[in-house]
């Protein structure tokens, strides 16, 4: 981690302040890093396996996108419901 990003303010997200974002889908690096986030998106529509996956293997928040493509309405609200539980 660039020693920068200790002097950063960072973002403040439900009491917990964010510092570094690691943008990756590949649960072997989510879950050996040292990131204070993961931001996990891909271009495929959204699939709760996949998401609870990410989710078992992180130990920090898990910032997680739910619509893309053709899925919008019904089906992205309900993998929001499921990405926040």
């Amino acid at each position: 981690m660039p020693d920068m990003i200790k002097e950063c303010s960072g973002i403040n997200i439900y009491g917990r302040t964010i510092k570094s974002i690691l943008f990756s889908t590949d649960v072997s690096i989510i879950a050996n890093n040292n990131a204070d986030a993961v931001l996990a998106v891909y271009p495929f529509t959204p699939n709760p396996s996949i998401i609870k996956s990410i989710m078992l293997v992180a130990s920090v928040p898990v910032l997680a996108g739910v619509d893309g493509g053709l899925t919008t309405g019904f089906r992205a609200a309900n993998m929001s419901l499921f990405s926040e539980s």
